[in-house]
């Protein structure tokens, strides 16, 4: 791939921000390392430097990327493979949106959201965590995630659990992970409405957004939410079963989208 320099404001980020390594620009928005780590369709790449929740953040969405975020356990071991021999703590993409309670100095809501926009499907937050603690120092609460060494997280050196979550505030300082999400699936047509009995067939254009090119002969894996509403085959073709309403996944290499169909009579 070709390599490049970062130029304008990015350099001055990169400067303050980042250790020093040789970029590879994939397009004109995602930037990837060479020696970014691979898995399930996604890159990540660990850095070092102890920036704040917010300062890592505006790096990895500078770079075409976000915040590491899990979708289930295999991802976050993976990742956590890649990471461990090089910080106990690491930054990820979910923060706490609720108001602190200032009368009892705690966060007592734990409305955690996701960088990328995605749903929480998953969480491994260690005994006692998120605790939405209030520093009386920094006179900050506890409000971003940190995933890494149990015994780090929960400052227990006999928590032989592997990796858990933690929450931070705001000036606490660690390394990060971003990630790069390569592939999206587009639907070309998929039916809103199909009777019962029928058949249609869902289309659909995968793109490597890193390359921002059209994947050809992509195998997508097709499943549905209720095969009593509607069934699908390998191939996408949507049959008609029963009355209601029922989701469509399409999946690529860790990249899914999905569609809604109603079954009428």
């Amino acid at each position: 791939m070709k390599r490049t320099m970062i130029i304008g404001a990015l350099a001055i980020i990169f400067a303050a921000l980042l250790c020093v390594f040789d970029p590879v620009t994939v397009n004109a928005k995602m930037t990837i390392p060479e020696d970014a780590y691979e898995y399930n369709g996604h890159f990540y790449y660990y850095y070092k430097d102890a920036v704040t929740w917010e300062e890592a953040k505006t790096v990895c969405e500078s770079l075409g990327g976000h915040l590491v975020v899990f979708m289930d356990k295999d991802e976050e071991n993976a990742i956590w493979e890649y990471v461990k021999n090089k910080n106990a703590e690491v930054w990820m993409g979910l923060y706490n949106t609720a108001l602190p309670d200032t009368t009892f100095k705690k966060m007592l809501d734990f409305t955690w959201k996701s960088v990328n926009g995605e749903k929480i499907k998953y969480e491994n937050w260690a005994d006692d965590e998120p605790n939405g603690r209030y520093d009386v120092v920094s006179q900050k609460f506890d409000k971003y995630a940190t995933f890494g060494d149990a015994k780090t997280i929960t400052g227990n050196s006999d928590d032989n659990s592997g990796t858990c979550w933690g929450d931070r505030n705001e000036e606490f300082k660690t390394g990060y992970v971003c990630e790069w999400d390569i592939y999206e699936i587009v639907i070309d047509y998929a039916p809103k409405k199909l009777k019962k009995g029928k058949t249609a067939v869902i289309t659909y254009t995968v793109f490597d957004k890193a390359g921002y090119t059209k994947v050809k002969k992509a195998t997508v894996t097709f499943k549905s939410s209720k095969k009593k509403i509607a069934t699908v085959t390998k191939e996408g073709k949507v049959k008609g079963k029963k009355k209601g309403s029922c989701y469509i996944t399409l999946t690529y290499k860790g990249c899914s989208t999905k569609v809604k169909i109603k079954i009428t009579a």
